[in-house]
């Protein structure tokens, strides 16, 4: 485990706002309560940050809507090494949108979609 400071946030917005602050590692706990117009700007915050290199997505039921907004950050992202998507709902769509994303995306070193 990465000897890292986690920022928990409960919403999207406050995920927005650390990501825009410059947060290295961001914990979302939202249990996707948050908005889908709010999520998909912190996906494309997400796409043009350089500071954050872990963030913990689990259990926010994003489905493969979600999945698909994050592939398309990581397509961009330079800075994510580490991605936990576990308990996501994601689905065999949501999967083929991540590893799709991959071919394109050479720093995250780590994910967990299980």
């Amino acid at each position: 485990m990465s000897d890292i400071r986690w920022t928990v946030v409960l919403s999207y917005e406050d995920a927005l706002t650390e990501l825009q602050n410059g947060a290295p590692a961001i914990r979302l706990d939202t249990k996707y309560q948050g908005s889908r117009e709010t999520f998909e700007a912190f996906t494309k915050a997400l796409a043009r940050n350089h500071t954050c290199t872990h963030l913990n997505c689990c259990n926010n039921k994003i489905g493969p809507e979600g999945a698909k907004e994050i592939a398309n950050a990581l397509k961009e992202n330079t800075s994510l090494t580490e991605l936990n998507l576990w308990d996501n709902n994601i689905g065999l769509e949501g999967t083929k949108e991540i590893a799709d994303a991959l071919k394109e995306n050479n720093c995250l070193t780590e994910l967990n979609l299980w």
